[in-house]
């Protein structure tokens, strides 16, 4: 999800990529033999602000409007607590439908090379190619509607634009093994269908960039090195494979001719 404040409720983590994320943060934390006297009084400083979050968003015990537990509004600020990342999350998570460990990865090794050389590019750059992108791409692709979906929604509606065909993206979630977060995608609360930790097989297996699938902005970062380049690859990933060939080219060439960077 965005960083921006959001109007509407609070979407909720399983309990157990809850209790995957807070072991994670727990082990971040815990004093190392090694630690310097200034790592130890950060982590010690860290580790209080951080059961401060678990008492505020960690109970088992409802309050008047809502059950508190870990949402996906409330990550920012644990990964400013904690000092990890999206990406230290996902690979700590990630799994398959059955429960099998699974990469985070982009979905072809184009889009992984696309993502290397744009974060060689300057800034100047970096705008010049996202504005070539934005010609070949069609505007549907980046409707604001977007920002306010659930995943699935998002993932439905992309691919609804990419084959304007509503059975594909089900056709798809039943080979998948999630028809069930498609069938459900429009119930309240339908964001916690997509566990968190599923994230990442979605995201490969859907061709779309796992940060535009969070609904992060510029300010986080997941396979890129930073924001500029994640913009580029949430639209990027949109493209037809042979568009995505060119354009990598052409950003490779530029790059090793000295004139990109």
């Amino acid at each position: 999800m965005s960083t921006k404040k959001k109007t509407f409720s609070y979407h909720y983590l399983s309990k157990e990529d809850e209790a995957l994320i807070y072991e994670l943060v727990d082990s971040t934390l815990k004093e190392a033999p090694g630690d310097s006297n200034q790592t130890r009084k950060d982590k010690e400083n860290r580790r209080r602000e951080f059961e401060a979050f678990k008492k505020q968003w960690s109970t088992d015990r409802p309050t008047e409007k809502w059950m508190k537990r870990l949402c996906y509004e409330s990550l920012p600020e644990l990964l400013t607590i904690s000092g990890l990342s999206y990406l230290d999350f996902l690979k700590h998570l990630s799994k398959d439908p059955d429960g099998n460990p699974f990469d985070i990865k982009w979905a072809s090794e184009t889009e992984a090379k696309m993502c290397s050389c744009c974060d060689l590019l300057s800034p100047d750059h970096k705008e010049k190619v996202l504005a070539m992108i934005r010609r070949i791409l069609p505007p549907a692709f980046e409707n604001s509607d977007f920002e306010s979906m659930t995943p699935m929604n998002r993932l439905a509606q992309a691919s609804f634009l990419r084959s304007y065909c509503i059975g594909e993206t089900k056709k798809q979630s039943k080979e998948l093994g999630v028809i069930d977060i498609y069938m459900q995608r429009f119930l309240p609360y339908s964001y916690s269908l997509m566990e968190l930790s599923l994230i990442s097989y979605m995201a490969f297996h859907f061709d779309v960039s796992p940060h535009w699938l969070l609904g992060l902005d510029e300010s986080q970062t997941v396979l890129a090195a930073n924001g500029n380049t994640e913009k580029i690859m949430d639209l990027f990933c949109f493209l037809p494979d042979e568009r995505k060939q060119m354009i990598c080219q052409a950003v490779q060439t530029a790059i090793e001719r000295g004139g990109a960077v």
